[in-house]
């Protein structure tokens, strides 16, 4: 498993693919998906209690 260091920050990562050729991106980092999985994991977990209390 690789520890939090060893993963690049968006800048380091534009910075390699810059160095080995890649051209320049107009698209700016975000972390939509990021964000959106996490709120997905929350909402299923509300469900799931609230679920667990309706049965009980």
């Amino acid at each position: 498993m690789c520890d939090k260091k060893d993963i690049p920050t968006p800048e380091e990562f534009d910075s390699m693919l810059k160095s080995i050729g890649f051209v320049e991106s107009t698209h700016t980092y975000k972390n939509y998906y990021i964000e959106r999985n996490i709120e997905k994991k929350k909402i299923k977990k509300i469900r799931t209690i609230t679920n667990n209390k309706k049965a009980a």
